[in-house]
C-alpha cells in the first residue's frame, strides 16, 4: 500500500482524464496539474463521501473491507468480505478505480486491489460515522470533538480566532467556537457570507433532516462539481455534519445553530417569584481558594512541590456562600471542581505549579474555566444534558424569570433532586439566580455575569465583591476589587470572622508566622519576611483605589518583621579517629551529593539527613572504607566519646 500522491502520479494521462470527468473538474491536459487538482478532493472527507455515494450502494462495503484488511486483496476475496457477487464487486471496483479512489497492482494470476494510505483513514472514519446515529439536537461540543485538529482549527480561524500553530490547543478552539456559535449575531454574519446556492441548500435542508447523502446526489439538479462546492462551503463554516441513518450516511444541520426557531419555545413565567438570596458570583471562586488555603494546614509530604491535603467540610468554617441550600453538596462541588481543574490531585495533593497559574487568572477567566470543567463531565449522557441546558440558558431574556422545568425538562432515574442540583450548581457558578414560585416549582433567571460566562459578551461586567481585612488595634479596611491573589493571601494570613452578612479576615502574627514557616519548609530555606510582606501588601493596595492608612501598612509589615523563621533540619554527627579520615569521608560524601560541615578536629555534621536516607549514607561510607556504628542515645550511654565511624581493618 502506497501514498495517494504516488499512486496518482503513476497513472497515465488518459486514466487521469477519466478521474477528472468523474469529479466534474476541467481537464487541463497536464498530468501533474491534474494530480494537483485531484489530491485535495480525494483527501477531503466530505468530497470522498459524495464520490462514494455517487458510485453506488456497494462502494462503501468494498472500501470498508479494503480499509480493514489493510493489504491488497484479490477480487474474489474482496467479494467474500463485502458479501456480494464477484461480478458486481468488479464492476463497482472499476468505477472506484476510475474515480482515483481505488488502486491496483499486478500479481501472478490476477490483479489485487488496495486503498492508498490516506484514504484508509478517511474510509474508516466515514464508516464509523455511518454506524453512529447522531440526532440533529446533538450538543455542539460532541460534534466539534469529531473534527480533526486541522478541521477544528480551520473552523475556529474562520470564525475569528487567532490561531498560533503548535500552540493553540483543541480545548481552546472548542471553547472559542462554543462561544461564537452560541451568538445569534455571529451565526447571522456567517450565513450572510454564504453563496446563494449554499443558503438555498441550507433552507431546503431545514425543512426535513437528516437526509441521506445518496438521495442528495441522485436528486441534485446542479452539476456534481456545484453540489460538491456547495456542501464543502457549508461544512467549512460548520453548518452541516454527517451522521448515520439506518445503513446510510446522512447530512444534517445541528439544532443548536437554529437559535431563532428554538427561542420561541422559551417563555417567561407570569407567576410571582420569591428570589432566593445569593452573594456575588465571585463567592464560589473565593470559596474555592479558601478550600485550598485551608488544606495547606496539613503537613507537607517529602516532595516539596506537593502539599498534603485531605479537604473535609468544616462545620465551623465560614464561606462566602452564606448558608447554601445544600452545605454538604456545596463542599463536595468545590472539591470536585478543584480536582477537575487539576489543582487537587487524585492522591490528595495540591499541584503547586497549577495553583500558581490559577492564581494569576482574573475572577472572570476563572469563572469561564470552572464552567468549562462543569460542562465536560466524563459521563456522556450527563454531558449532553448539561450542554442542552447551557444552550437554552443562552436564550433567556435578561431580568425575566423562567420555570426551571422549561430549561431542564428531562427527568432521570435519579429523580427531581438531581434535576434541581444542576440548577443549584449553575447558581454556584454564577450562571443563574434561583427563586421559588411555590414549594414545588423552581424558577431561574440570568445574573449580570451570565452572558460573559456563557461567551455571549466579550467584556466581563464589574461585579460587587469586597474583601475586608482587620489588624489588632487598627481600623478595618475594605478592598473593593480584590484579585484572586488578594483573596488567597487573606485566607492564608487571616482567620475568618462573621460580621453580619460579611466575612472579615483577622490577620494575626500567629497566622503570618505559620505562613512563613510553611514557605520555609516548601522552599527548603527561610524566606525574607520583609520582602514577602511588601509583596503581599502590593496585592492589597492594587485592590483598592484609596491609599491604605500608613499606620495599617506599618502594623502589617511589622508582623512580618517580628516573625523571622528558623527552620530545624535533621542532621547527624560523624566522629572519626583522625582528621585525615574525616577529610577523606567529607570528600566522598560531598561527591555523593551530601552537605558536610567539619566541626572540631575529627567530626562532621551531615545535613539534612532524614531517617529514610541513613542506608544511603552508610553505603557511601562503606564504599570509602568505613564501618558505621550508630551511638545509642540512651540515658545510660557512656559519657566519654566513642568513634561513630571507624576505618575498616585491612
Amino acid at each position: 500500500m502506497r501514498p495517494l500522491i504516488v499512486v496518482l502520479h503513476e497513472r497515465s494521462e488518459q486514466v487521469l482524464a477519466g478521474a477528472a470527468r468523474f469529479w466534474d473538474i476541467p481537464n487541463v491536459g497536464d498530468p501533474a496539474e491534474l494530480v494537483g487538482n485531484l489530491y485535495p478532493i480525494l483527501t477531503d472527507a466530505w468530497q470522498l463521501a459524495l464520490g462514494i455515494e455517487r458510485t453506488g450502494p456497494l462502494a462503501q462495503a468494498i472500501l470498508t473491507a479494503l480499509a480493514r484488511h489493510r493489504t491488497p486483496m484479490r477480487p474474489s476475496a474482496l467479494a467474500e468480505a463485502a458479501g456480494a457477487d464477484e461480478s458486481l464487486v468488479i464492476a463497482t471496483a472499476r468505477q472506484l478505480y476510475v474515480a482515483g479512489i481505488l488502486a491496483s497492482e499486478a500479481s501472478e494470476d490476477s490483479i489485487r486491489l488496495f486503498l492508498p494510505n490516506e484514504l484508509v483513514r478517511l474510509v474508516l472514519r466515514l464508516e464509523q460515522e455511518r454506524s453512529e446515529s447522531l440526532p440533529p439536537d446533538t450538543p455542539l461540543p460532541i460534534l466539534l470533538d469529531r473534527l480533526t485538529d486541522h478541521e477544528l482549527l480551520d473552523l475556529a480561524e474562520r470564525y475569528g480566532m487567532q490561531i498560533i500553530p503548535a500552540v493553540t490547543t483543541r480545548e481552546e478552539a472548542i471553547d472559542f467556537l462554543l462561544r461564537r456559535l452560541g451568538r445569534a449575531d455571529a451565526l447571522r454574519d456567517a450565513r450572510a457570507k454564504l453563496s446563494p446556492a449554499a443558503q438555498a441548500f441550507l433552507d431546503s435542508l431545514l425543512k426535513a433532516q437528516p437526509v441521506p447523502l445518496r438521495d442528495i446526489v441522485e436528486r441534485s439538479r446542479a452539476s456534481f462539481a456545484a453540489l460538491r462546492s456547495t456542501i464543502s462551503e457549508l461544512a467549512r463554516w460548520g453548518w452541516v455534519w454527517r451522521t448515520g441513518l439506518g445503513d446510510r450516511l446522512a447530512i444534517f444541520i445541528p439544532v443548536a445553530l437554529t437559535v431563532p426557531q428554538r427561542q420561541r419555545d422559551l417563555q417567561p413565567t407570569a407567576e410571582a417569584v420569591e428570589p432566593i438570596p445569593a452573594p456575588s458570583p465571585s463567592a464560589t471562586l473565593a470559596d474555592l481558594l479558601i478550600l485550598l488555603a485551608r488544606s495547606l494546614m496539613h503537613e507537607p509530604k517529602a516532595n516539596r512541590r506537593e502539599i498534603s491535603v485531605v479537604p473535609r467540610p468544616s462545620p465551623t468554617g465560614l464561606w462566602y456562600w452564606l448558608d447554601p441550600l445544600d452545605h454538604q453538596a456545596y463542599i463536595a462541588f468545590l472539591e470536585h471542581s478543584a480536582r477537575s481543574l487539576g489543582l487537587l490531585r487524585a492522591d490528595g495533593t495540591v499541584d503547586a505549579s497549577r495553583l500558581r497559574g490559577w492564581l494569576q487568572l482574573s475572577f472572570p477567566e476563572q469563572a469561564r474555566r470552572l464552567l468549562r470543567v462543569w460542562r465536560s463531565t466524563p459521563d456522556t449522557d450527563e454531558r449532553a444534558r448539561r450542554h442542552r441546558i447551557l444552550e437554552r440558558a443562552k436564550m433567556l431574556a435578561t431580568d425575566s424569570w423562567y420555570e426551571w422545568s422549561s430549561i431542564e425538562s428531562e427527568r432521570t432515574h435519579a429523580g427531581e433532586r438531581t434535576v434541581e442540583r444542576r440548577a443549584l450548581e449553575l447558581a454556584w457558578l454564577g450562571v443563574l439566580s434561583l427563586g421559588r414560585i411555590d414549594a414545588q416549582t423552581l424558577a431561574v433567571r440570568t445574573t449580570p455575569w451570565s452572558r460573559w460566562i456563557l461567551g455571549l459578551h466579550d467584556d466581563a461586567p464589574p461585579l460587587p465583591f469586597s474583601l475586608h481585612l482587620r489588624l489588632v488595634d487598627q481600623p478595618e479596611i475594605t478592598l473593593e476589587r480584590p484579585s484572586p491573589l488578594a483573596v488567597w493571601f487573606a485566607a492564608r494570613l487571616g482567620q475568618p470572622q462573621q460580621a453580619g452578612p460579611r466575612i472579615v479576615w483577622q490577620v494575626t502574627g500567629n497566622e503570618i508566622a505559620h505562613y512563613l514557616l510553611r514557605s520555609a519548609q516548601l522552599e527548603g530555606a527561610p524566606p525574607e519576611p520583609e520582602k514577602i510582606g511588601r509583596a503581599i501588601l502590593r496585592y492589597f493596595e492594587q485592590a483598592t483605589e484609596r491609599d491604605l492608612p500608613p499606620s495599617w501598612r506599618e502594623s502589617f509589615l511589622g508582623l512580618f518583621t517580628r516573625n523571622h523563621p528558623a527552620v530545624a533540619q535533621p542532621a547527624i554527627t560523624l566522629a572519626f579517629v583522625s582528621p585525615i579520615d574525616r577529610d577523606r569521608a567529607r570528600e566522598a560524601l560531598e561527591g555523593a551529593g551530601w552537605t558536610a560541615f567539619p566541626i572540631g578536629a575529627r567530626e562532621l555534621v551531615i545535613t539534612p539527613c532524614e531517617p529514610h536516607r541513613r542506608a544511603q549514607l552508610i553505603a557511601t561510607l562503606r564504599r570509602t572504607g568505613f564501618i558505621v556504628e550508630w551511638a545509642a542515645a540512651t540515658s545510660g550511654q557512656r559519657k566519654h566519646r566513642t568513634s561513630s565511624a571507624q576505618q575498616r581493618p585491612l
